[in-house]
């Protein structure tokens, strides 16, 4: 199975491109194996508030898990209070380059 990681970087909370990256990562869930990578401003979607609606939307379109990596520094500096019970794997820079290459496709939104 193809492995495919959406990749979203540049949007605050409430826009609709964490929102699509999401929703894309789940629709295609039954197809290929989704992961999403949130950078910078987007990393703030991982705070308590906002992620359990986000997350809700997004996971109507398939019941498979996907898989969510965060820049450990993004999160640390927007000060996002990580939701309780959500499976994140926190990277540091340097573990950027070997993530990426885990993939066979990677989906800039």
């Amino acid at each position: 199975m193809k492995k495919v990681l959406f990749v979203s970087y540049l949007s605050p909370v409430g826009s609709k491109f964490v929102n699509k990256t999401f929703e894309m990562a789940f629709k295609v869930a039954d197809d290929v194996e989704p992961s999403v990578l949130l950078m910078k401003d987007s990393a703030i979607a991982l705070n308590n508030e906002c992620f359990t609606d986000l997350f809700r939307e997004a996971s109507r379109y398939s019941e498979k898990e996907v898989k969510i990596h965060a820049l450990e520094e993004d999160v640390e500096r927007k000060r996002t209070k990580l939701m309780e019970g959500l499976k994140v794997s926190l990277l540091s820079r340097k573990e950027l380059p070997d993530l990426v290459r885990k993939f066979d496709f990677v989906v800039f939104v």
